[in-house]
């Protein structure tokens, strides 16, 4: 288990290279863990050729784990048009990367129309975490606009509702600080409730195209408008144990400094939070 001074980063701030290289990436940026999409990462590898036991060799040799798998994506209520929603993997694969793999978490979004009960959207988060419990995982809700959990309050009565133990919540200081939720909210928030978090830096203002933005237009950490020294300081003092994990999809950084320059600026600028 990784705790709050450990970083974990993203496959897809790396832009998915091919796993000997994303886990040498990380290891030599000092970087703990690993967040993964299972096809591009753990499915690509497969196919390729690569074993599950070579693939754990390279992390053991590395001292890097696989902190968790990103995502499940649940549909809650009418007119469901079946998956895939985004750009999530099969549900069996994604609990085939975190059986092989050792992952310990797996992110989830509840998506769907307007208007559904809250307690029919507690429900579906609970069936999530017993499903994902046999597989040994905590599952953590992620708030962000456009899901059935558009804000950090919300996605706190939803876990809290379906009162699992394995149940969690997401924080991404992207959709913390351009949606409706405030530090202050995550101040009243218990710290056991957090186990997942992602860092990352952004513009004042909420972007025209937010969902492009959201996508490919983040900033590194220290780079942009974000009040990220309080964000970390309001986890800490709630008593979050999760670790940092970076989320930066920006490509052109990528382009210039590569999966290695790219995660060595990111975990310095990380670090740079609590000197």
């Amino acid at each position: 288990m990784l705790g709050p001074h450990d970083l974990v980063i993203t496959s897809s701030t790396l832009g998915h290279p091919p796993f000997a290289e994303l886990v040498a990436a990380a290891a030599d940026a000092g970087i703990a863990g690993l967040s993964l999409w299972p096809e591009p990462d753990f499915g690509r590898a497969r196919t390729g050729g690569t074993t599950v036991a070579q693939m754990r060799a390279v992390l053991d040799d590395r001292g890097v784990i696989v902190n968790d798998v990103d995502a499940i994506v649940e549909w809650v209520g009418p007119d469901d048009p079946g998956p895939q929603y985004f750009e999530e993997p099969p549900r069996d694969l994604l609990y085939d990367t975190a059986d092989a793999l050792g992952a310990r978490f797996a992110n989830v979004l509840l998506i769907g129309p307007k208007g559904v009960a809250p307690d029919d959207l507690a429900g579906a988060f609970a069936r999530v975490c017993d499903q994902a419990a046999e597989h040994g995982l905590t599952t953590t809700l992620e708030f962000s606009a456009g899901t059935h959990a558009p804000d950090l309050n919300t996605a706190r009565h939803i876990v809290e509702t379906a009162g699992r133990p394995n149940g969690a919540i997401l924080v991404d200081a992207w959709h913390l600080h351009l949606g409706r939720t405030t530090l202050a909210d995550l101040a009243a928030l218990p710290g056991r409730l957090v186990a997942g978090v992602q860092l990352n830096d952004g513009p004042a203002e909420r972007p025209a195209d937010f969902a492009y933005a959201t996508r490919y237009a983040r900033l590194a950490p220290g780079t942009g408008t974000f009040d990220l020294p309080s964000f970390v300081a309001t986890l800490d003092a709630i008593g979050c144990t999760a670790p940092l994990s970076i989320e930066v999809f920006n490509q052109p950084l990528l382009d210039e400094l590569g999966p290695d320059g790219l995660a060595r600026r990111l975990a310095g600028a990380a670090r740079a939070l609590r000197a």
